[in-house]
């Protein structure tokens, strides 16, 4: 049966060694005792949980807190040296990776583990980063989930460009920015998308084959949802205006008409 997370508060954390138990070369001839290599296993994997809830029991205990308020952090594994602390509120798109590398990696974070520990080691993942990169407190714990999603949606719906991008928009949103900069770009994007998939797709689907058409051509990469879509394709109407006109009937047309009439 797993052991249950118990993460207690420290008053110094103190990083835990590496107490792997390696299995003995001895020699033999491989008629070991099914029982003996049993408990053996079993002996391992008790050894790399504990190591497991040692490591969240040292991140979750860091002094983050406390050395943002003296302004002044020391760096956990080189002496003497500081820990550049800035104003950033939210994680960077490599401090997010590397959540979500020690979550998974190292603190044993997967689908299967309850709410509650899924949360724990989320905390004890942001918590290292921010320690580590100058953060002045504990961010993103509950978005680490999130981020996971996103990793496995490059795979399958989108791409690695831009995996993290922020949802905070500015002044204007994708589709305006690039529609300023590339007028025909998503309509050029979307029929290609319908041609493929059919007029009778759904906006989810519609949007995937559009992220992975944009992934290959040399416009930028897009980064739609449905909604985004939803209403983009409401403020067209359905309909997309051309950028390019015929000249109207000039004088010079009308004459040379009725000359080529007569």
């Amino acid at each position: 049966m797993e052991q249950e997370v118990l993460v207690q508060r420290q008053a110094n954390p103190v990083l835990p060694a590496d107490c792997r138990v390696m299995p003995n070369d001895d020699g033999s001839d491989g008629d070991n005792d099914t029982d003996a290599e049993d408990d053996e296993l079993e002996e391992e994997e008790n050894e790399e949980e504990m190591e497991r809830i040692n490591l969240l029991n040292y991140a979750m205990n860091l002094p983050d807190e406390a050395t943002a308020r003296d302004g002044h952090r020391e760096h956990r594994n080189k002496p003497g040296q500081v820990v550049k602390l800035h104003e950033i509120k939210q994680f960077t798109s490599e401090a997010r990776a590397l959540a979500c590398l020690y979550a998974t990696y190292l603190m044993g974070w997967n689908q299967e583990r309850s709410k509650k520990e899924k949360l724990i080691i989320a905390d004890a993942a942001t918590t290292l980063v921010a320690y580590d990169l100058g953060y002045k407190r504990r961010i993103g714990k509950y978005g680490l989930e999130e981020w996971l999603k996103k990793i496995e949606a490059s795979v399958l719906n989108t791409s690695a460009n831009g995996i993290f991008h922020s949802k905070h928009k500015g002044m204007e949103s994708q589709t305006k920015r690039v529609e300023a900069e590339h007028p025909t770009y998503l309509h050029s994007l979307y029929h290609r998308a319908t041609t493929i998939l059919g007029d009778a797709a759904t906006f989810t689907k519609i949007v995937s084959q559009m992220n992975l058409l944009s992934a290959v051509d040399e416009r930028p990469t897009m980064n739609l949802n449905k909604w985004s879509l939803l209403r983009w394709f409401k403020t067209k109407k359905g309909k997309g205006k051309r950028t390019v006109f015929r000249p109207l009937l000039t004088p010079q047309h009308k004459i040379n008409r009725v000359q080529h009439a007569h």
